[in-house]
Formats: C-alpha cells, structure tokens, sequence
C-alpha cells in the first residue's frame, strides 16, 4: 500500500559510512538485486544491516544484508503514484 505497482520513487544516494538514518526507507543495490526496504541496524552481526518489510505477510520477514555487498545505498525521498 505504500508503494502502489507502477509508482515511481525520487531517491537520492547517500555514503553509508558516514550516516544512515535508521528507520527510513532505502533502495539498496546488490548483486542480487534491487531492494527497498526500511533499514534497521543489525545488533547480531557487525558489517550487516536489517531489511524490514512494512508488508505483514511471513513471506517478507526481515533479512540481513552485509554492506559490503552493496554497491549504492539510496534514500526514498517520495513515493508518486499515477491514477
């Protein structure tokens, strides 16, 4: 519900070792993918960060990813939806 199929999202890249304002929503480019996700920090594993789902379904439970597997870590600034 948040993100409507077929939105578009203005998001702007960040360095992830200066600051990353936990909580927030966050496209994520990896290897295997794109991702936006809210991101938490990982308390288990150092180097890591949690991706959290807003959606409640188990299929998207939340899930580690190392930093270093990221290539560009971007902010979600707005969501727009065309009706």
């Amino acid at each position: 519900p948040e993100y409507p199929s077929g939105s578009r999202i203005l998001i702007k890249k960040i360095n992830p070792n200066i600051f990353i304002d936990w909580g927030k929503t966050y496209v994520l480019d990896t290897p295997n993918g794109v991702i936006v996700k809210e991101v938490h920090e990982c308390r288990e594993k150092e180097g890591y960060i949690k991706c959290h789902s807003i959606n409640p379904d188990p299929k998207f439970s939340d899930f580690d990813v190392p930093l270093s597997e990221v290539y560009g870590m971007y902010r979600v600034l707005m969501c727009l939806s065309a009706k």
